[in-house]
Formats: C-alpha cells, sequence, structure tokens
C-alpha cells in the first residue's frame, strides 16, 4: 500500500504544475467576498490501516472454533492425508492477529453554504486480510524434539463505510486551500471467509450457528446467515487541496476513525486511518 501513497502524492504535486495561473477563481477569498453555495463531486482512492482489536475473532477460537473442524472424526482422515503423520493435536493458536492494510476507493460528495464552511457526505469500500500460524503437532515423543507441521489461519473481510459531517476551509494563497472535518461515521462489517490450510487440506471454520453437524463431502460449509453487523463511530482529519483550471480540483487528506467494529464477541472501539487523493469537479453557482 506505501507505494500507491507514493503514486498518490507524485500525482498530487504533479498536478500542481500544470495548475492554471492565477485568475479570479483561485485568488485568495476574503470575508467580503459573496460567494453562492456550491457543490462539489468527487472519486477518491487511498489507503486504510485498521485497528486490530477485531483481529483475533479470527484466531481459531470462539465463534469460529477450529475444533469443530480438527477434531471432527469423519474430517480427521483428511488431514492425516495431508501431514506427514498418523494422529495430531492442535496447538500454540495465534493471539496476536493483525489485518493487513488495504485499497480503499470511495464516492465524495459535498455542499458548500459559503466559502468556508460545507457538508460532505463519503462512500467508501475496503476488503480486509487477516493471517496468522498454527501448529499441528504430533503427539508422539521423538527423542524430546516436539514434531509439528506449522499451518495457515486466514480470513477475509470487507466493510462499507458512510461518513456525514462538516468541513471547515481556510483559502490560502494561490491554488491551495486548508480543511478540517468532523462527523459521524457508519460502517457495515462482513466476514466473507474464514479458512484453515493444513498441506493440501484446505477447509472453511465459518460456523452457520444452526447446527454443529459438518458435511465432510463439501469443500465449505452452507452458511444460514453472514457474520458481522453495523457500527457507528466519528470521524475527523485534515487536508490540502489544490484548485486547478475553474472548476476542477484535487484534494489529500489524512482521516482518523474512532468507531466500533461488530463482529461476534469482538465488537470493540477502535481506531482506524486512512490517507486518502481525492480528484473533484466544483460546480458554479449552484443552490439547493
Amino acid at each position: 500500500m506505501r507505494y500507491n501513497l507514493l503514486l498518490a502524492f507524485v500525482l498530487f504535486m504533479g498536478l500542481n504544475t500544470f495548475a492554471q495561473p492565477e485568475t479570479k477563481f483561485n485568488q485568495p477569498e476574503t470575508k467580503n467576498d459573496t460567494v453562492k453555495p456550491w457543490w462539489e463531486y468527487g472519486i477518491q482512492f487511498g489507503g486504510y490501516i485498521a485497528d486490530n482489536n477485531t483481529a483475533n475473532f479470527y484466531n481459531g477460537q470462539g465463534v469460529n472454533d477450529i475444533t469443530r473442524i480438527t477434531d471432527n472424526d469423519e474430517i480427521r482422515e483428511d488431514i492425516v492425508d495431508a501431514i506427514p503423520y498418523e494422529q495430531y493435536e492442535i496447538g500454540e493458536l495465534p493471539q496476536n492477529m493483525a489485518y493487513n492494510s488495504a485499497s480503499m476507493p470511495g464516492l465524495h460528495l459535498e455542499y458548500h453554504t459559503d466559502s468556508t464552511t460545507g457538508f460532505f457526505i463519503n462512500f467508501q469500500y475496503v476488503k480486509l486480510q487477516a493471517n496468522g500460524t498454527f501448529k499441528v503437532i504430533d503427539p508422539n515423543d521423538d527423542f524430546g524434539f516436539e514434531k509439528y507441521k506449522l499451518s495457515n489461519i486466514r480470513a477475509t473481510e470487507e466493510r462499507v463505510l458512510i461518513d456525514i459531517g462538516i468541513k471547515q476551509r481556510w483559502p490560502a494563497p494561490g491554488h491551495f486551500s486548508y480543511y478540517a472535518i468532523g462527523g459521524i461515521s457508519i460502517n457495515n462489517t462482513t466476514v466473507m471467509s474464514h479458512k484453515i490450510d493444513i498441506g493440501t487440506f484446505t477447509r472453511s471454520i465459518q460456523s452457520n450457528y444452526s447446527t454443529d453437524q459438518i458435511n465432510p463431502n463439501y469443500p465449505s460449509n452452507d452458511y444460514d446467515f453472514k457474520q458481522g453487523g453495523i457500527g457507528m463511530g466519528i470521524v475527523g482529519g485534515v487536508g490540502v487541496k489544490l484548485s486547478f483550471q475553474q472548476s476542477l480540483y484535487a484534494a489529500l487528506d489524512l482521516t482518523a476513525y474512532y468507531s466500533k467494529t461488530i463482529l461476534p464477541g469482538r465488537e470493540k472501539f477502535g481506531v482506524n486511518f486512512a490517507p486518502m487523493l481525492r480528484l473533484g469537479y466544483k460546480s458554479q453557482n449552484l443552490s439547493l
């Protein structure tokens, strides 16, 4: 993701090179300026650095208990075929799982009542990955040395975010202006997949809540409903905006979220960060 952010910064600075010379539209604004309300529309792309408070939901304990699969007599035979020993025990499940940073595209809509104050709404989407390892251990003593196969546990989580808030803008000389935002954020979290890999054996461990019966004849279970839910929190951030041409602009901002993510047994508040590049269009002299 760091390469995406570097590219966004280079693009942002490059746009300044091609910005038009100062004209009426980008000269410093004063309190005496008469500015009619206007709309702004934008697309945005950036990164999302998730708080790890909820990542341990995927460590193989709790709702999606790994032993539902590994202790199942009918499935055990398939696991034995994938490892180099006839018996096994599960050990050292991950206790500090973390999300990978991810890209986050989105849409932006903003309405300005004057040259300094505006209201915005953002629609954003992010797909997170969480990965960890555990041991599949041979319980037979081998001269005091532990024999084990290091195996993977992995998950994919989807979040849809809607941010609604107010923006305070400070015009500056030339093409730039600075701003700060604040508001509320709503997130809808869904567990897309939760699997283990033991050698060539791959299996979903996501619970369907309705039954403990597991059919070994299928590679994955059919689930009755999705894991996840709708959480809320607050959003805040700062940014810089570059105007070029008469109606086009680019903005670079850093946003922080303090919000609750809803996962079964892991409904916690955490701080998430999202650096963002936005390209947009400013309509002229439009009001409600």
